[in-house]
């Protein structure tokens, strides 16, 4: 997580409150995007979309991967 910019507390945020994302079968996956203003590599971005990818084991959540984007996305309130 930590080499693509994302925190733990922001996944376990996207995983609690993001929405429902596409992913394949039997995965799940969740995406939300944060509007606090980011540096990636060296160059600063206003969004950066973090989407987890996980499975359900009984009552536990593994992570399987996550993903971040960084750049501008339109943002609804």
């Amino acid at each position: 997580m930590s080499e693509r910019g994302v925190s733990a507390h922001e996944v376990e945020q996207v995983v609690a409150d993001g929405q429902p994302s596409n992913v394949k079968t039997p995965r799940l996956g969740r995406e939300m995007l944060f509007a606090e203003g980011y540096s990636w590599k060296g160059k600063r971005y206003p969004h950066k979309l973090v989407r987890a990818v996980y499975i359900e084991e009984g009552n536990d959540i593994v992570i399987v991967t996550v993903l971040s984007y960084y750049g501008e996305w339109e943002v609804w309130e």
